[in-house]
């Protein structure tokens, strides 16, 4: 499959692709956000084909590479070919990929690269997981990795009834795995607090369609059970 980065607001990209993983396809999204002085913030990485790599070139200077969650870095080490590029990662990722040499932890607070620009907050208690959200304020754009999933289509089968198992085929809505994985419910449910004094329009997730409008409202009800 051909993959296009595709705007989607201001000063932010998404392009779309394929994953094969444990004999479902399933669709997958790599975020892209232009910075001040042309950097860019590349959010859960895809495979860097030369094609992608033209594109990211044309838009700008690859310098922030983000590896959101425990799950999310097959193709991190792409981008080591960009000599300016850094490495963030997840808390854990440092013990599980150890083959990644250049790294940072992400935490709740926003390095100096983005701070100011974008917002973040680490969903503390589940820490098999650990994923840091992200909010874009230029575009007022959610950034959430398998947080959340909105899987309207996908050629699987396999696939199609996992999702319906997990309920969340064809709807915004969170894994029963996900929940599963939340050890620590007031820890988490700080993170959401967190994340709900941002003023979010709109949601993209690493998996499904974005939620164009509405995102706050649509954060609330993905949470609602931890919020109770």
């Amino acid at each position: 499959m051909r993959v296009n980065l595709q705007p989607f607001g201001e000063e932010i990209w998404i392009a779309n692709d394929w994953l094969q993983t444990l004999g479902m396809t399933i669709p997958v999204r790599m975020t892209v956000i232009r910075l001040k002085d042309r950097q860019l913030f590349i959010h859960s990485p895809l495979a860097l084909s030369s094609q992608l790599r033209t594109q990211l070139d044309a838009l700008g200077h690859v310098c922030h590479v983000v590896a959101p969650n425990k799950f999310h870095h097959l193709f991190a080490g792409d981008y080591s070919v960009y000599p300016d590029a850094r490495l963030f990662l997840a808390p854990g990722l440092e013990h599980k990929r150890k083959d990644l040499g250049y790294r940072a932890l992400l935490g709740d607070s926003p390095p100096p690269a983005w701070s100011g620009q974008i917002d973040q907050a680490l969903l503390a208690g589940a820490p098999l997981l650990n994923e840091v959200a992200f909010f874009h304020r230029r575009s007022r754009t959610l950034i959430l990795t398998d947080l959340a999933l909105n899987i309207r289509h996908t050629p699987s089968r396999l696939a199609r009834w996992y999702f319906r198992m997990n309920g969340v085929y064809g709807r915004l809505g969170q894994s029963w795995l996900i929940r599963l994985l939340i050890r620590d419910r007031q820890a988490a449910r700080r993170a959401v607090e967190h994340m709900l004094h941002w003023d979010v329009e709109r949601i993209l997730m690493a998996h499904g369609e974005p939620v164009t409008d509405g995102g706050k409202e649509a954060l609330r009800a993905l949470f609602g059970w931890l919020l109770r």
